[in-house]
Order: C-alpha cells, then sequence, then structure tokens
C-alpha cells in the first residue's frame, strides 16, 4: 500500500497529508513528519532529520525501530571540549560539551544500531551479558544486560554467532549518542 500511496502522490503532484502511527511508513513516506505526543508538536522535520537529530526523548523514542536505547547516567565532568558521563558504572568521554553541570542525571541513549559488540573501534560502553538471541537472517538482534541491570538492545548486521549467557563488550561512536536532561530534552 505505501508503493502505491507513494506512485498517486509523485503522478498527482498534490501536497498529501497522510495521518498514521506506523513509523516505518512515516519514514518512507514523507517529505516531511509532523510528530504529535497527546496532541501536541514535539517536533517537525524531514525523516532523518528527526531520526539523527531528535529534539526530546519522546522523539528518539518513537522514531527508529527497534526504539532508542535509554540508560540512567549521571554528568561527571564538563571540560572545554568534552563532557565526561558515567554509564553503566563507567566513566564514557563524549568528544563534545553538553548543556549541563556535574553532578545533573541525565539520560544516554543510543540506537541499537549504532552499537557494536566486535571490534571496530568506538568507545566501549560496557561488558554487557547476552540474554536473548534472535538470528533474523539479515540481521542479528542481542537483547543483554549491563552490570547494573539495565536492560541494552544491540542490532548487527548479517548472521552472527553469538552465545546466549556470553559476556561482551558493547562498544559505540561517540557521535551517535545522544544525551538528554530530566525533562527529556536533548541537550
Amino acid at each position: 500500500m505505501r508503493v502505491e500511496i507513494s506512485r498517486l502522490h509523485r503522478s498527482l503532484g498534490n501536497t498529501m497529508i497522510y495521518v498514521t502511527h506506523d513509523q516505518v511508513e512515516a519514514m518512507t513516506m514523507a517529505d516531511k513528519i509532523v510528530v504529535l505526543n497527546a496532541g501536541r508538536i514535539e517536533q517537525i522535520g524531514a525523516p532523518l532529520d528527526l531520526y539523527n537529530n531528535p529534539a526530546n526523548r519522546f522523539v528518539a523514542g518513537f522514531i527508529g525501530s527497534p526504539k532508542m536505547n535509554f540508560l540512567q547516567a549521571r554528568i561527571d565532568a564538563i571540560g572545554a571540549s568534552e563532557t565526561t558521563i558515567n554509564v553503566c558504572g563507567n566513566a564514557v568521554r563524549l568528544p563534545r560539551r553538553v548543556n549541563a553541570k556535574a553532578g545533573d542525571s541525565v539520560t544516554f541513549g543510543i540506537r541499537p544500531e549504532h552499537l557494536s559488540v566486535l571490534d571496530t573501534g568506538g568507545i566501549v560502553l560496557s561488558t554487557v551479558n547476552v540474554d536473548l538471541v534472535e538470528n533474523l537472517g539479515g540481521a542479528t538482534m542481542l537483547y543483554t544486560t549491563t552490570p547494573d541491570r539495565q536492560q541494552l538492545t544491540v542490532a548487527l548486521d548479517g548472521q552472527r554467532k553469538v552465545e546466549r549467557g556470553a559476556n561482551v563488550n558493547a562498544s559505540f561512536d561517540p557521535a551517535r549518542c545522544h544525551i538528554f536532561d530530566a525533562s527529556g530534552a536533548s541537550i
């Protein structure tokens, strides 16, 4: 149906408004998305702008499948061009300054597809325990638990041999993480 509606839109050349709760439809069909929450506009933008630069935790959790991981964290230090946060019991240095102060409780956000358990570089977020492995053919989903008992989903491309019960290092590219303040706003 998405393909037919998209063809109709192209052939008519008219502006169309399409209302959906299916974010895959929104991401694949829209030039512009308006994300609503209880009748209030949370963010307006192109699909990939919302995906890459969510304005707040609601948009970050709504756009993307599987949904973004959210981990409780704390700001340890703010430097001129870096921020150190404590997440999963580890001090992690991010090469950017965030709008917060040392001691603030924050939420660390990272998409499952932006995590790796392979030696591909990046910053080690935490050693995690693999609770469940879903081999989907084109992707492998790992459902894991951090040492501080937070849940973390990792999406790997292709078919990967990872055993349930294994401890693996979850690493990430610091350019791909998001930090949200106590109100849920992206900082």
